[in-house]
């Protein structure tokens, strides 16, 4: 993905904490530039996508598709998790105001510290 270093180290941690896979992302974000630019989406049998990745237009599709049941799949998730007082609409939206009003450097000490604290509040909760 393009973006800074120190964004591109964190993206790669949340990612690698997530459903997603990197490749899903940049295929998601790709189509949805596109899309939203009105551009073509492939030229021919092959995808180039802003990232610089070259796939076969079937591969693109595929992967695409895996991306977008995983938002899908996420949507539902936090839905069930909401529905069953696991976890809270203001959980959510506390926990991303917080990310958003952090800088680089106190993102990175949060990564750090995220999964004990999302730890805890499951056994909290459970």
């Amino acid at each position: 993905m393009s973006y800074g270093k120190e964004y591109t180290f964190l993206l790669k941690k949340l990612i690698k904490k997530s459903i997603f896979t990197e490749k899903q992302l940049k295929t998601l974000l790709d189509y949805l530039s596109k899309r939203e630019n009105e551009e073509e989406i492939s030229k021919g049998d092959t995808v180039t996508t802003i990232y610089g990745d070259l796939y076969k237009k079937g591969v693109y599709f595929r992967i695409l598709k895996q991306s977008i049941n995983n938002v899908k799949k996420t949507i539902f998730s936090l839905v069930i998790l909401t529905y069953l007082d696991i976890i809270s609409h203001e959980d959510i939206t506390k926990l991303m105001t917080l990310i958003n009003d952090m800088s680089q450097e106190e993102i990175y000490e949060f990564l750090q510290k995220m999964e004990d604290l999302i730890e805890k509040q499951i056994r909290r909760k459970i």
